[in-house]
């Protein structure tokens, strides 16, 4: 997700303000943190997974269309990654 730790940190401390994960500590490793998520942040999930208003926005677009989005979207990332690749050193490699 080209995300920093404390970025991803952050998030996870949204999310758990929500209730949607919970932070557990790992038994064997006395240092890690595990997320869990809740099952209220599972009832999310499965709403979100359904996305059928990503499908009925979509669907304003013929099929060509949805290819040529796809291809311009693809060339853009693309380039991001080139030029994030002069600055960005992700912090788990």
């Amino acid at each position: 997700t080209f995300r920093e730790p404390h970025t991803v940190s952050t998030l996870i401390g949204r999310m758990e303000k929500k209730g949607l994960v919970k932070k557990v500590k790992d038994m064997d490793k006395k240092n890690m943190i595990r997320i869990v998520i809740t099952e209220k942040g599972q009832e999310a999930y499965n709403q979100s997974s359904q996305r059928a208003p990503i499908h009925n926005i979509m669907s304003a677009l013929s099929e060509a269309e949805r290819q040529q989005l796809m291809s311009f979207l693809q060339t853009l990332r693309d380039r991001a990654l080139k030029e994030l690749g002069e600055y960005y050193k992700p912090p788990f490699s």
